[in-house]
């Protein structure tokens, strides 16, 4: 089991003074999916006047928060105290083929396969891409195990495009990410998306934190982390299997889901509507902190905890 502690924070700077602001979050990690959340303390400064907490469409917990006060600085911080489960590998060469995949996604047999055929659609973010079935086909083959086609894919989009920041934006959409060739996460997440729901296959998005580690002899620097995405893919008899084409990995207990999607428009972490201030200058700082030396007692402590929420 990894134990981690996440600080994300997010700090609107303004121009003026803002005198009104309705705001969306989902920056509370996810029980269940192999992880369990032990403390969460959400703060925002101002203090605003209303603060509703409730699930959303995807079961994601979403908090909803308006600051009626004239204010020129807006700031927001989630702790999260988040145990992983180590995830046992999956044998992917065990796992049904893409073709059978495909025919349960035409007919679904259960009620989870049901809700699994709503990520083989086109979403808002993710268009159905002739360039992205082309790219994908040969590797989805009809007899090959899903799960090991999937992989295949991973890498392969790992291999074909390069992460760069700065190349592309929170709405830059697919087509800008084929041409260059490069992007960030949220690309490499909705191309990849975007090639397995083109082959009829379930996807969806995935927004966390990822557990990084400072080069040999540097120390780790607080604040100094990303939020971070990848993909999930359904597997009949298995449930979801979470893939990073970023890092060309299985996700195992490095990474921290918060939210899932069927895109970034679902699960991005801040959003909302402003009145006034001008212009903006906004800083993200995240810190996840891993705590392998905590204290068996004090870990057992954590776990008998609960969220704040």
């Amino acid at each position: 089991m990894a134990l981690y502690r996440i600080r994300h924070t997010t700090t609107y700077e303004y121009g003026g003074a803002v005198t009104s602001s309705h705001q969306v979050a989902r920056v509370e990690p996810l029980q269940g999916w192999g992880q369990v959340l032990h403390r969460f303390d959400f703060r925002v400064s101002p203090e605003p006047r209303d603060l509703i907490r409730r699930l959303d469409y995807f079961q994601n917990p979403v908090r909803f928060f308006s600051v009626f006060e004239p204010h020129p600085r807006l700031e927001v911080e989630a702790v999260s105290l988040v145990s992983v489960q180590r995830r046992t590998p999956v044998m992917s060469k065990l796992t049904p083929t893409c073709g059978e995949v495909r025919a349960e996604m035409r007919a679904p047999s259960s009620a989870d396969a049901l809700a699994a055929a709503d990520f083989t659609y086109e979403s808002p973010r993710i268009p159905l891409l002739k360039d992205a079935r082309d790219f994908a086909q040969s590797t989805l083959a009809d007899d090959r195990p899903v799960l090991e086609a999937t992989l295949a894919l991973a890498q392969k989009i790992f291999r074909t495009f390069k992460f760069m920041p700065g190349v592309t934006n929170a709405y830059s959409p697919i087509s800008d990410f084929i041409k260059a060739r490069k992007g960030v996460c949220q690309d490499f997440a909705h191309f990849m998306i975007a090639c397995l729901r083109a082959c009829g296959l379930p996807a969806a998005y995935v927004s966390g934190y990822i557990r990084t580690i400072p080069p040999p002899g540097k120390e780790r620097l607080v604040g100094a982390d990303a939020s971070h995405a990848w993909v999930s893919i359904y597997v009949p008899q298995l449930g979801w299997v979470d893939v990073d084409p970023t890092n060309n990995v299985a996700v195992k207990e490095d990474h921290i889901v918060v939210a899932r999607g069927r895109d970034y428009a679902d699960v991005s972490l801040l959003r909302g509507t402003i009145l006034g201030g001008g212009p903006q200058l906004i800083r993200v700082a995240v810190t996840v902190e891993p705590l392998e030396d905590t204290p068996a007692a004090e870990a057992r402590s954590v776990a008998g905890g609960r969220a704040r929420r």
